[in-house]
């Protein structure tokens, strides 16, 4: 079985600028929680008279509505002559989705002001492989830019971090694993350079150096869930299933929030011990009802004959997931009814 069919790969998130505007929940006393409507932040956003701070929080936070009322102010935000509200409109639109994302904050790379065009960069290039060749292109003059600025900065850890982040997420693997080594041999127990050199080899295919550099950092760092976490996924697709459950039990013992790791256990013993791997996925859903949770626990209680419990299970799932997904799913249930019907 190919267990990574399950798991989406998580990229671990990092910041990519030092420059940053931090928004707050009130925008000024009279504009309370209770009364910020996308309408009434849009105004506020729009409306010239209004100080600039207040506008710049108005358009961060509109980044949360989808209304017509808040595109318009975010669009109309990106060709202000203002920088702070061209930049207030990146940051607003950090979340969406990725297509959105580039259509607002793609024009602004080119900007006149350098402080936006670093947010520019810094907000796309988390969408980096998901760019087609022509729109790579279109952001390599400014992504070289960017890295000239970080190189200017104050040579810290968390900027030298951050440069090797870049040269990860565009694919430039050999400065970015220089990057994360000097980082290591000077800060030996800095977790997320040896989190971020995993996914690096990780994506390079090469699994016996993501495994040695874990055991190593795990050496280092024995008390880290995310490392013991890592590695036993690193198991997984070196096909050593003994080592991935050591590993998952030893993640799941040093964090307070079980699920997530739980539910790759399950996975993981699913087919040797599937009885075991139920109760595990019962006892997640119980804390943690997501539907992939639960979508994986009605599989198994169709492939262990458990139809009651499987009936059950696929009809609180028929809102919950695709449409698609769910037709599947209840034909594989329709086609065990056989077997109820003789235990019946």
């Amino acid at each position: 079985m190919n267990l990574m069919r399950y798991f989406t790969h998580l990229s671990l998130f990092f910041c990519l600028s030092c420059v940053w505007i931090t928004a707050v929940n009130a925008i000024e006393p009279s504009t309370s929680l209770l009364v910020n409507t996308e309408s009434r932040l849009s105004e506020i956003a729009q409306n010239r008279n209004n100080e600039i701070d207040s506008r710049v929080k108005a358009l961060i936070e509109l980044g949360k509505f989808d209304g017509k009322n808040a595109l318009i102010a975010i669009a109309r935000a990106t060709r202000d002559s203002e920088p702070a509200l061209r930049e207030a409109a990146i940051l607003a639109v950090e979340e969406w989705a990725d297509i959105s994302r580039w259509d607002v904050v793609s024009p602004l790379i080119k900007d006149p002001e350098k402080n936006v065009r670093q947010q520019a960069v810094r907000v796309l290039l988390p969408l980096w492989t998901q760019l087609n060749q022509q729109q790579q292109i279109y952001m390599n003059s400014a992504v070289s830019g960017y890295l000239e600025y970080l190189a200017q900065l104050s040579p810290n850890i968390d900027n030298q971090l951050t440069i090797a982040n870049v040269y990860l997420v565009t694919e430039q693997y050999v400065q970015a694993e220089k990057g994360y080594q000097t980082l290591l041999k000077h800060s030996p127990q800095h977790l997320r350079a040896y989190l971020e050199l995993s996914e690096l080899y990780r994506l390079q295919g090469d699994n016996q150096a993501t495994i040695k550099l874990l055991v190593d950092a795990i050496n280092i760092l024995p008390a880290d869930d995310r490392l013991h976490y890592t590695l036993s996924l690193a198991y997984i697709r070196n096909k050593d299933n003994a080592r991935a459950i050591k590993q998952m039990k030893l993640a799941i013992t040093l964090v307070e929030n079980k699920s997530a790791y739980q539910f790759v256990l399950a996975m993981i013993i699913q087919d040797k011990e599937p009885k075991q791997a139920i109760g595990l996925l019962e006892t997640v859903i119980e804390t943690a009802p997501t539907p992939q949770y639960e979508y994986a626990l009605c599989k198994l209680y169709i492939e262990q004959k458990m139809l009651t419990d499987a009936m059950k299970c696929v009809k609180k799932l028929e809102n919950k997931i695709p449409k698609k997904v769910f037709l599947l799913l209840n034909e594989k249930l329709m086609m065990a009814q056989p077997i109820l019907a003789k235990v019946s």
